[in-house]
């Protein structure tokens, strides 16, 4: 009698393994395997709850289908990529729950040593996951661009604001994309292909990322993307992928590594071309200093302005009229 033995899966093996070998076999599938694949790139965790047969039902194929379709993708059967899912649910905790979890346990200065020591942790790990030519890449694509349209929601939108400001300092065309009242199409609109797109989305995505992506890939705009997931369709839809790791102890996601990666990204492209880069900052700081922005230590506006080589230069002198005198820091 002939025993089957059941394939040993690999120790490493992962529910984003499983999915980054769909992706990468997605051409040869038949069209039930591709619709299949469109949901378990939409849904790749709801099949650890999910049956062969509903799947089935919800997609109009048979349960068979479904349970070939996990074998067609290297493992023994559905079963197996459901226990894959189940331990990514049980990696991938809510946020209530985390913070349930923490109640009693994190206190006082616990809390800040443990969330310090996450941030830095997750920098490290993005470190790994970011090569230096796929940086270079990011660098070269947005300092290229005629005009960079930068997208991110709801707790995103802070970060893309920060972007185009530092953006549009070093001499940057660059504009925010507002999820405003019935705006956004306008604003989309005005995408043209010598532009680049950056979108700012972390899991779980908002469905507007998905629709600035899909316009951008129609007119044929490149996009540069942050994201923790380098198995969704983010990562999918963008033309460079800047992975950023997010390891917290906390009730809500930290964005530090990210910033850091942003901020790597803006001094790489403002020395792409640096003496436009420093004009364009000089002329903001005269700005500055005639509009009287900023202030110094002692809450007085740094208003003096002086001419150098180069064209005018702003300084840190403030005048203190109420002590009659002048100090420079």
């Amino acid at each position: 009698m002939t025993v089957t033995r059941k394939r040993a899966r690999p120790q490493d093996e992962s529910i984003e393994r499983v999915l980054q070998t769909m992706r990468a076999r997605f051409k040869d599938m038949s069209e039930s395997q591709r619709l299949l694949a469109d949901y378990m790139l939409e849904n790749p965790y709801d099949i650890a709850f999910t049956s062969a047969a509903k799947v089935g039902r919800e997609l109009g194929l048979s349960s068979a289908t479904v349970v070939r379709f996990a074998e067609f993708l290297g493992l023994d059967g559905y079963p197996d990529l459901q226990e894959l899912a189940r331990k990514a649910v049980a990696r991938q905790v809510s946020e209530v729950a985390q913070f349930k979890s923490m109640t009693g346990v994190l206190t006082g200065a616990s809390v800040l040593h443990k969330g310090l020591r996450a941030d830095i942790e997750s920098i490290q790990r993005t470190g790994e996951l970011l090569s230096e030519a796929t940086f270079e890449k990011a660098v070269r694509l947005v300092a290229g661009a005629q005009v960079v349209h930068v997208a991110g929601f709801r707790s995103n939108y802070a970060l893309a604001h920060q972007f185009v400001l530092n953006l549009n300092l070093i001499g940057r065309r660059a504009r925010v994309l507002s999820p405003g009242v019935g705006d956004l199409p306008e604003q989309l609109l005005q995408m043209r292909a010598a532009d680049v797109c950056v979108v700012i989305s972390f899991r779980r995505y908002t469905a507007q990322i998905r629709d600035v992506m899909a316009h951008a890939k129609r007119a044929r705009v490149p996009v540069v993307a942050l994201s923790n997931s380098e198995v969704s369709f983010v990562a999918e839809g963008a033309d460079v992928l800047l992975p950023v790791a997010m390891k917290y102890p906390s009730l809500l996601e930290s964005r530090v590594a990210a910033l850091s990666v942003m901020t790597s990204l803006m001094t790489g492209i403002a020395l792409v071309h640096p003496k436009a880069t420093a004009e364009s900052m000089s002329r903001h700081e005269v700005m500055w200093a005639r509009m009287g922005t900023y202030l110094d230590d002692l809450g007085v506006p740094i208003t003096a302005v002086r001419s150098g080589r180069g064209g005018a230069k702003p300084t840190a002198i403030t005048r203190h009229k109420q002590s009659g005198r002048s100090e420079e820091a």
